[in-house]
């Protein structure tokens, strides 16, 4: 990588909002020959915010650490590097992590970014079940809402898509950014690909998985299992081992988390509650719709 690929790096970033299929869209685009992206997701580098995992799960914001101190060289060697290769990763922290945006401009001003969205209150009640599967202790989810619960509040900062967003464009121009919804990426993923292959200067490329399932539902049968891996996963041990060791660990803990899954028993969120919360962001549903019609 020349010194002035370092300049501005990464080419471009899929910088969330959490659960809304940057999961899929991570796995499908590096596929491409032409797409270097990291070989973990949600590297989480451009932030020094601290997680919550840290903190046996007892306090209520991002859940992974931010891992800017780590350096760049530790950033640039998560990457395949390759001619003619464009580069990018998937974190979906930078969303609403107050310090995210600065650093990725102060380090990959020419930085392209990747939004992706869903219907605000359906992304809250997935990020609940995503929570729970990752060990959190967390009430019924009618209650959750209903005492206001500091993850539930946390979880509507996040919905705040404006505000958000609104914090990127302080920094990044209008033209620099694009936009997805989740149901049209389920609906019609060939078609949102190719935005995204133009948005970023690329030629269309056949996907073999690309109808396939990347972040299925489940629940998990021992919460303490699943909280020390995550807490493993978050810890600064990464940094000191070589590469091929953390892959070799990270496939353990993919096989441990496997074998702690069972089908999950949650259905689709009540309408009744899912109309009452809505008016909430209106102003972020709004803002969206008319953002993608840019």
């Amino acid at each position: 990588m020349s010194n002035d690929k370092e300049a501005s790096f990464p080419d471009f970033i899929i910088a969330g909002a959490p659960k809304c299929g940057t999961t899929a869209l991570y796995a499908i685009l590096n596929q491409h020959p032409l797409i270097s992206m990291s070989k973990v997701k949600e590297p989480v580098f451009f932030s020094r915010t601290p997680g919550v995992v840290k903190s046996n799960l007892a306090e209520y914001g991002p859940n992974l650490s931010g891992r800017f101190d780590y350096g760049m060289s530790w950033y640039s060697s998560l990457f395949e590097k390759g001619p003619n290769k464009i580069y990018g990763e998937a974190s979906t922290l930078y969303f609403i992590n107050d310090d995210s945006p600065k650093l990725i401009f102060d380090h990959a001003p020419k930085v392209k970014f990747i939004f992706m969205v869903r219907d605000p209150v359906e992304r809250i009640y997935s990020h609940y079940w995503q929570d729970m599967k990752l060990g959190f202790e967390l009430p019924p989810f009618q209650e959750f809402v209903e005492m206001n619960h500091p993850k539930f509040r946390y979880y509507c900062n996040i919905s705040h898509y404006k505000k958000n967003i609104d914090r990127f464009l302080e920094y990044f121009p209008r033209n620099q950014m694009l936009f997805l919804d989740l149901d049209s990426f389920k609906g019609d993923r060939l078609g949102t690909l190719n935005a995204v292959y133009q948005f970023l200067g690329l030629t269309p490329y056949h996907h073999h998985e690309v109808s396939k399932n990347f972040n299925k539902q489940y629940d998990i049968r021992w919460k303490g299992l699943v909280r020390a891996i995550h807490k493993l996963r978050d810890s600064d041990f990464r940094i000191y081992i070589p590469f091929a060791l953390r892959q070799y660990v990270g496939k353990v803990f993919q096989i441990l988390i496997k074998l702690n899954r069972k089908e999950a028993s949650h259905g689709k969120i009540d309408q009744s509650l899912k109309e009452l919360l809505r008016p909430i962001f209106i102003e972020d549903t709004n803002f969206v719709n008319t953002e993608r019609q840019n």
